[in-house]
């Protein structure tokens, strides 16, 4: 999903798969006709992100060279206008986005719980070690956090309101967590 949402092409497509293949020990080895055939029936199934987010975020770019994020802030192109420049753009609301919701989430849910001991925030992830009895109690404020809704009014791409989904997995240490 992310790599038709910001244009990934199908080299890259190519390589990301055989690559986690390899390193997972699936026997599967795609080519870039393959890759390419992938992300044609992706977009297919998806033809809202080339016919309205690209061409919108492409608009955006060649009027001003400058997005404006759900939160306000502004981030300003200065490269060469061309394929490299609108990837860098495509990507830069949601990446954003999301990472700033989840540092608020965290500050909101610190707020709510000041004992609350977060141990990692990793862009789109906040884990936090509490006592297994109030685990559950603790996820569900948490999910709250990260869930307030994000208004995109104020964006260049003005979308309303929008409510970025989360989930939560616990576990004794980080290779065992379960939803």
């Amino acid at each position: 999903r992310h790599g038709g949402n910001y244009d990934m092409g199908k080299h890259v497509l190519m390589t990301g798969i055989n690559t986690d293949a390899k390193k997972y020990h699936v026997d599967i080895n795609i080519s870039a006709w393959k890759a390419a055939k992938l992300l044609d029936a992706f977009h297919k199934f998806h033809p809202k992100i080339r016919g309205e987010y690209h061409r919108q975020i492409k608009d955006e770019i060649n009027k001003s060279r400058e997005l404006v994020r759900p939160d306000g802030s502004k981030r300003m192109f200065f490269d060469r206008i061309g394929d490299s420049l609108f990837k860098e753009a495509y990507a830069d609301i949601p990446q954003h986005t999301v990472a700033h919701r989840t540092k608020r989430a965290g500050l909101a849910a610190k707020k709510l719980m000041p004992d609350l001991q977060i141990v990692v925030e990793a862009h789109d992830a906040l884990m936090f070690q509490c006592p297994e009895d109030e685990a559950m109690d603790r996820a569900r404020v948490m999910k709250q956090c990260m869930e307030e809704p994000v208004d995109f009014s104020k964006c260049s791409l003005s979308r309303g309101t929008i409510v970025i989904p989360s989930d939560c997995e616990f576990g004794s240490n980080y290779s065992d967590l379960k939803k």
